[in-house]
C-alpha cells in the first residue's frame, strides 16, 4: 500500500505518461489564443477586462434602447398577464392522438388479416374458428349493452326519486310559510 504523499505522485506520473498518447487525438491549438465559435481564424479571449466590460455596457445600452423603441410602438397594447411562449406542460393534441389510435386500429388489421391467411389451419377450421369467437363476441357486447341500459335506467330512477322528493319538500316549506 503506498502512503498518503506518494499517491498523489503516482497519478501525476500517470497522467503525464498519458498525456502525449492523448494529444495524438486532440487537435492542435494554442492554448492563449483559443478559436472561436463562430470562425476558427478568429482569436477569442484576448480582450483586457476593460474592452469586456465596455462592450457589455455597449451591448447593454443596445438592449434598452431596444426595449424603450418596443414600449413606445406598444403603449396602447394591454399588459401581458402571463408569460409568452410555450411551457412544458402541453396540452393535448387530440387530433394526433386520433391519428396515433387510426394507425394502430390499421395495424392491428393487417395484422389479423396476415394471421388469417398464414394460420397453420385449414380454411374450414379458420372459418369455423372466427365464427365461433363472433357468436361469443355477440353474446358478450349483448349482455354488456342490456347491463348499461338496466344500469342508466336504475340512475334515472334514481335521479327521478330524488326530485320527487325534493318537490314534495318544497311544497311542504311552501304550505308552511303560506299557512
Amino acid at each position: 500500500m503506498t502512503s498518503g504523499t506518494a499517491l498523489p505522485d503516482l497519478v501525476a506520473k500517470r497522467v503525464s505518461h498519458c498525456r502525449p498518447m492523448i494529444a495524438r487525438f486532440l487537435p492542435a491549438t494554442n492554448e492563449s489564443d483559443t478559436m472561436s465559435f463562430a470562425d476558427p481564424s478568429l482569436p477569442r479571449g484576448s480582450r483586457s477586462a476593460e474592452e469586456r466590460s465596455a462592450s457589455a455596457a455597449v451591448k447593454s445600452a443596445r438592449i434598452d434602447a431596444a426595449r424603450r423603441r418596443a414600449d413606445a410602438m406598444n403603449d396602447d397594447a394591454p399588459p401581458v398577464a402571463r408569460p409568452r411562449g410555450s411551457s412544458f406542460r402541453r396540452s393535448v393534441d387530440w387530433e394526433h392522438v386520433g391519428l396515433v389510435g387510426a394507425g394502430l386500429l390499421v395495424g392491428a388489421l393487417v395484422g389479423a388479416g396476415t394471421a388469417l391467411l398464414l394460420a397453420p389451419q385449414s380454411g374450414h377450421e379458420t372459418r369455423a374458428a372466427i365464427r365461433r369467437r363472433a357468436v361469443g363476441a355477440r353474446y358478450r357486447a349483448t349482455d354488456a349493452w342490456d347491463d348499461l341500459a338496466n344500469e342508466l335506467a336504475a340512475v334515472a330512477r334514481r335521479g327521478r326519486r330524488r326530485a320527487q322528493r325534493a318537490l314534495r319538500r318544497a311544497r311542504w316549506r311552501a304550505s308552511d310559510v303560506i299557512a
